[in-house]
């Protein structure tokens, strides 16, 4: 399976001032599928679920006072240890029935069509429901809500984030084991191995619409996660 960031580069028009470019971003997937078996299969969705570590501007964002100094919000986080539990759903963009005996496809799924950054809740609650959706491995506190509506960051790290987002990875709780991938082929949930992921990769919106899904996924490059968060330097 390879992980894919879409890209969407738009103009937006204003009277009486400049043009403004802008870019939005959509998480999507393309799997590969083997069929060794005699009967033919079909391959319904692609799952995320696990947990992942909520980054140090999300924490503070919600739990974070007026007026307190922000090193006691950082010494509260990271003792903490607070973390959200994914749990995505997207079904075939493509054919999705494979043959039997060694037949094989390949298939597209879109969990998020590009949209503008930070515009999804961490779930499907409400504002007021924020903290219901962290969990704290120090206190074996788990979330109240599933994370469920897709967001760029929670799958990927980038490199670069100006002029926009570049040089994307997938998130190291892919390579632990903590957060994973899943087929649902005939009801059954087959869950991806580390080896099973490629590199997340890049495209423009476009692009990934007009492309084969073979050429979409062999674009691929190695898993190469990263782990640091630059808000609080760890």
């Amino acid at each position: 399976m390879v992980p894919y960031v879409t890209v969407n580069r738009f103009t937006q028009n204003f009277t009486n001032s400049e043009p403004l470019s802008a870019t939005e971003y959509g998480i999507a997937a393309v799997l590969r599928v083997r069929n060794p078996t005699n009967r033919r299969l079909y391959v319904s969705q692609l799952v995320v679920t696990g947990d992942i570590t909520v980054d140090f501007a999300t924490y503070d964002s919600t739990f974070g006072k007026e007026g307190e100094p922000i090193g006691s919000t950082r010494n509260e986080y990271l003792t903490r240890k607070p973390f959200r539990r994914l749990s995505w759903v997207s079904y075939p963009k493509d054919h999705a029935l494979v043959d039997a005996n060694g037949d094989e496809v390949f298939i597209r799924f879109v969990f998020l069509k590009p949209q503008e950054l930070f515009r999804a809740e961490a779930g499907s609650g409400t504002q007021s429901d924020s903290s219901r959706y962290f969990g704290y491995h120090a206190e074996n506190i788990v979330p109240d809500i599933l994370t469920t509506l897709p967001n760029v960051f929670d799958i990927f790290t980038f490199e670069r984030f100006q002029p926009e987002l570049q040089f994307q990875h997938i998130r190291s709780e892919f390579a632990e084991g903590s957060a994973r991938f899943q087929a649902l082929i005939e009801s059954k949930a087959y869950p991806l191995s580390k080896s099973a992921v490629r590199g997340a990769q890049w495209s423009m919106i476009d692009n990934w619409e007009k492309s084969t899904p073979e050429d979409l996924f062999f674009k691929s490059d190695r898993l190469r996660p990263v782990s640091k968060d630059p808000a609080i330097g760890k």
